[in-house]
């Protein structure tokens, strides 16, 4: 069963302009509204009056705070966008810029520096840290949770319930490198993805799913930091559920540009950690069913419950999930719309519209298009002699990330890397012995992915 959004509410306008996206969206038969992180509070506020007139939720992966997002009348928080912003001290948020920024190695995640916590490089109205769409997993979120206030959080909470604002728990996602089950799940995922009957999982989504490279690239007193942050967000969730508050489950899973989760088997590692923070089981269960076909509204008014005249989709287990969470790791049957389903997975499988879109982002004018967002501009010295070897290459451009390793043809060189904007690499003697057009690009180590456009280095006659 899909609900969809059509698309993203994401761009700096008017309160105006706001509402007729809002309406155009409504008029294509859109099953909710989603705000994104460029959207304002005004805008925010204008979207959820259209959306609200037409009896649809909205929703927001924000980068705005939560207390902003409740005042603008938004639904739900997806990812629990902006709760962190909302409970903690200003002078946590001031000391923000002086803490470690990590470099994850990959083209496509690349945490933004700042010199105050609401630093607008683009001079845009909402903070370059929060617009970045992934700072979702920038460890200085998890640890702005380990900084938060109880008092704090309790007023958001109250503001939260009042408005009957949901929380998109998404606990798999956000505090995957520090759950109590990290390294549990991470060796579960490493036994499933050699099964030879998923062979169809693309590769790309296969090293996202297996990324944790993060946890090598933290000091020790941040992680223990952000281990703090998912208790903090633990006791948020329960508290907030205890005092009239509904989640709902959504792990955010298999992106092609960051670290990802499996879908299905996160759906059930999302319950047991609702539980493991206070939850009841019934409580967990609710917040996969019942409470998200209430947040879809009318459209879903078949789904949700087992009653009478509903859609019959169920799973049925071996066990009692009442008395054991984990007891959705043993599904006896499948049933969707009253068919029983095949249980299993089909190694035959192919997806039969798959994105090639995903796998690139081309520069104007340069082909082919860079697959990441690194740029080459200048390789020194262009040219060279024959037999004038060994070489230091100086490779320049933007957005070189630690995994970054310079390419001579088919080799990959030795590589340094200076800066952000600047590779050193050594070229052995033997690749510039003869004349000829060499072909320069960067590729990536593991968990980096990818190749940019080309420059090409000239061995001259001597």
């Amino acid at each position: 069963r899909m609900f969809i959004r059509i698309q993203s509410i994401d761009f700096y306008g008017t309160p105006e302009e706001a509402r007729n996206i809002t309406r155009n969206l409504i008029r294509q038969g859109a099953d909710f509204i989603k705000l994104y992180t460029m959207a304002t509070p005004e805008v925010s506020q204008a979207a959820a009056e259209e959306a609200h007139k037409a009896n649809l939720h909205i929703e927001g992966h924000l980068g705005i705070t939560a207390r902003q997002a409740a005042l603008a009348g938004v639904d739900g928080l997806v990812h629990a966008t902006g709760i962190e912003l909302s409970t903690v001290k200003p002078e946590v948020l001031a000391d923000l810029p002086h803490w470690p920024v990590v470099d994850t190695g990959r083209g496509r995640v690349i945490f933004p520096e700042v010199a105050s916590w609401d630093e607008s490089k683009t001079n845009g109205p909402n903070p370059d840290l929060t617009e970045y769409w992934l700072w979702l997993e920038d460890p200085r979120r998890w640890m702005l949770f380990g900084h938060m206030d109880r008092d704090m959080a309790q007023d958001l909470i109250r503001m939260m319930v009042d408005r009957k604002m949901f929380i998109e728990g998404c606990m798999t996602y956000i505090f995957r490198n520090v759950n109590d089950h990290t390294e549990e799940w991470r060796n579960e995922d490493h036994r499933l993805l050699s099964d030879p009957n998923l062979r169809y999982i693309p590769q790309m989504v296969r090293d996202n799913v297996l990324d944790y490279s993060v946890l090598d690239k933290v000091r020790p007193q941040d992680l223990a930091l952000m281990k703090k942050g998912y208790r903090n967000y633990q006791w948020f969730l329960k508290t907030f559920v205890d005092a009239g508050g509904k989640i709902v489950v959504g792990p955010d899973t298999t992106s092609v540009n960051h670290a990802t989760m499996l879908p299905g088997v996160t759906t059930r590692r999302e319950l047991q950690l609702m539980v493991e923070a206070g939850l009841t089981p019934m409580q967990a269960i609710l917040a996969a069913t019942k409470w998200p076909a209430e947040y879809i509204g009318e459209k879903a008014k078949d789904l949700g419950t087992l009653e009478k005249g509903k859609l019959a989709d169920l799973l049925v287990l071996s066990r009692n999930p009442l008395d054991d969470i984990t007891a959705f790791k043993d599904i006896e049957r499948v049933m969707q719309g009253g068919r029983f389903l095949p249980v299993g997975y089909h190694y035959y499988f192919a997806n039969p519209i798959p994105n090639p879109a995903e796998n690139s982002i081309p520069f104007p004018g340069l082909q082919p298009p860079s697959q990441t967002p690194e740029l080459l501009t200048a390789i020194e010295p262009p040219a060279v002699v024959e037999g004038s070897g060994p070489l230091n290459l100086m490779v320049k451009g933007r957005g070189f990330v630690s995994t970054a390793v310079v390419k001579l043809g088919d080799r990959w060189l030795q590589t340094e890397r200076v800066n952000s904007t600047e590779l050193r690499a050594v070229v052995p003697a033997e690749l510039i012995a003869q004349v000829g057009t060499l072909p320069v690009q960067v590729v990536h180590r593991l968990p980096g992915w990818g190749e940019t456009n080309t420059l090409y280095l000239i061995v001259k006659f001597r």
